[in-house]
């Protein structure tokens, strides 16, 4: 949870604890919220282990439900089965379809999820719809921003079934690093990301986020509506990003912007 002041919200000064008190509860809405959306995703390594991978999200186009994640995650599909995960269900349901991908500078994959799969059993799950993506990733200063991701481990298959938690995670938007010639501001923005003076929500300390490519980065729009002087909720929030990469030496966390997330995806689904 970033630790950062904004300037002006609702036209005056907040107190550093009482910012903090305002993202922690935006930070639990948005956990319930998008637990809906979110799933592990992991490479079966054989019936007994499995290996938590990556993290994708269900969203839904063209009346199409679809498994959301990096190209960098889905890639590893080439060498092993990859599973994803309903809410609450503990069954591991493997990936059916191949992915449509773009590689550097987007870091995008996307998979259809076949209707036999999405009623096997029942479930909690709910895709994205279109409307929640944000035309451009364009948050006000100092907005909340959200994530949620699952750590990368690995981890053993009981009866294929895999339990893994996830991290909720608010922060603020940073300046890219200048000197990492895989960011570019064109296509990409960063978070603050800390693990070593930040906890979290239940009081843990933030893990490395070797997992947490293909997280979404949402725009709580917290920040924005405060200031507009409109009530807010967690169905405010759109998507704004898709999460790719960690540069540690920096504390950040690196997204594509969500208007190239949707040029490649109206491509994709439509081909």
């Amino acid at each position: 949870m970033s630790e950062t002041n904004p300037d002006d919200l609702e036209n005056r000064r907040i107190p550093k604890e009482e910012w903090k008190g305002y993202v922690t509860r935006v930070t639990n809405d948005m956990k319930e919220y998008t637990k809906q959306f979110v799933t592990p995703i992991s490479k079966v390594i054989d019936h007994n282990t499995g290996e938590a991978w990556g993290t994708g999200n269900y969203l839904e186009l063209h009346k199409q439900r679809y498994l959301l994640t990096n190209e960098h995650v889905a890639e590893a599909l080439k060498s092993n089965p990859l599973g994803h995960q309903f809410l609450n269900t503990d069954s591991v349901f493997r990936a059916t379809q191949p992915f449509d991908y773009f590689k550097w500078p987007l870091d995008v994959a996307v998979s259809p999820i076949e209707e036999k799969v999405w009623a096997t059993e029942p479930h909690g799950s709910v895709p994205i719809p279109e409307s929640k993506f944000a035309l451009a990733h364009a948050p006000v200063d100092a907005e909340v921003l959200f994530l949620k991701g699952f750590k990368a481990a690995m981890v053993p298959f009981l009866f294929d079934t895999l339990i893994t938690n996830a991290t909720s995670y608010g922060c603020q938007e940073i300046p890219i690093p200048p000197d990492d010639h895989r960011l570019n501001p064109r296509f990409h923005f960063a978070l603050d990301y800390r693990p070593d003076s930040t906890t979290s929500l239940d009081g843990r300390d933030l893990p490395t986020p070797d997992g947490f490519s293909g997280s979404l980065v949402w725009n709580t729009r917290f920040v924005e509506m405060s200031i507009n002087r409109q009530p807010w909720d967690a169905n405010c929030a759109q998507v704004t990003g898709l999460v790719w990469g960690w540069p540690s030496s920096r504390a950040c966390l690196v997204a594509t912007r969500i208007e190239y997330i949707r040029s490649f995806l109206l491509r994709a689904v439509t081909a």
